[in-house]
């Protein structure tokens, strides 16, 4: 295992340390946001390659790569259908992408590219060479989420909810009633987690021990749409629909229940989290609030003397430490 399967990880009490948890970031690397694809400097925010408007972003085979409804990067002057990768000084693209609209969900499995979302054929991979479709099985429906747990991938479909792909089909893994929505997905600790909708404003979180679903604790009055293995510990992301804005709530599982991270204000909608320089970070926010870092006690964000809101992206989708 090389330094690049390591990146930072924060406790819910604050604790620090190095695991290796996948390709999200790499230890010592600049923080990316999706949405028009900006990195931070440490005193705001520059926008890299001309631009991207992009909604997913991943570290493959060293480039980052971004996915979204886009069809040009670089401002435009590149064509680029979804997918394509930044290597640090320019732009190159996977072959012919896809038609219709975008990426929703990108994941690394077996070496290859695998990417979801709403365009024709729901679910790909790219082996380095060229695109495989991979949608036996699907109905006509959006793909929502990817995740590799154990050697086989899985994901969440809008109509199809929680699936396994077998090698040769998308196999339904178990019942959850009711379920009329399946989004998170991480594996965590050896075990699946799924967040469903199971009512109108009603969600919860599922584990899957192999044969059935359980639920993880009690549930929530909102929507999540995020679920985080952070240093050994499970996170939600989501917001209340309780209030006539959507405010956001971060919520770590202490093993008994749901223990909610500070308060957050302003509206938030599709929410993820990260970490950076030992920090939690959530994006998704929407207005003056884009992006928050968690202290230990309380979500914020630098302010540049004087006030201001040059401390925030122009939009922030997803987010990455990278190279």
């Amino acid at each position: 295992m090389s330094l690049s399967d390591y990146r930072f990880h924060v406790s819910p009490l604050g604790s620090f340390l190095i695991s290796p948890l996948g390709a999200r970031g790499i230890p010592g690397g600049d923080l990316y946001v999706a949405g028009s694809f900006q990195r931070w400097n440490g005193a705001g925010w520059d926008t890299v390659g001309g631009g991207a408007a992009c909604r997913r972003l991943i570290n493959y085979q060293g480039d980052l790569v971004v996915g979204g409804d886009f069809s040009t990067v670089n401002g435009g002057t590149v064509s680029a259908r979804r997918v394509a990768a930044w290597d640090g000084a320019s732009w190159s693209t996977f072959g012919s992408e896809w038609q219709g609209n975008g990426v929703w969900a990108m994941t690394v499995w077996d070496g290859k590219l695998v990417v979801g979302g709403s365009f024709g054929t729901h679910t790909a991979y790219w082996d380095g060479s060229s695109w495989t479709v991979i949608n036996t099985g699907l109905s006509t429906n959006t793909c929502v989420n990817l995740c590799v747990h154990g050697t086989d991938l899985y994901g969440t479909f809008q109509n199809d909810r929680i699936r396994r792909w077998t090698g040769t089909t998308w196999q339904a893994l178990g019942t959850i009633q009711p379920d009329t929505a399946s989004h998170g997905l991480v594996s965590h600790a050896g075990t699946l987690y799924a967040s469903v909708a199971a009512g109108t404003g009603d969600y919860r979180v599922y584990s899957w021990d192999g044969s059935s679903w359980t639920q993880v604790g009690s549930s929530f009055a909102g929507y999540v749409p995020h679920l985080a293995s952070i240093d050994g510990t499970l996170y939600m992301a989501g917001f209340s629909q309780n209030t006539p804005t959507q405010i956001a709530i971060v919520a770590y599982w202490s093993g008994s229940s749901w223990v909610t991270l500070g308060t957050i204000s302003g509206a938030w909608a599709n929410q993820r989290l990260g970490i950076y320089k030992g920090k939690l970070i959530l994006v998704g926010g929407q207005g003056g609030n884009r992006i928050l870092e968690w202290d230990g006690s309380a979500w914020g964000w630098p302010v540049p003397p004087g006030g201001g809101g040059g401390y925030q992206p122009t939009s922030a989708a997803d987010m990455i430490v990278w190279p």
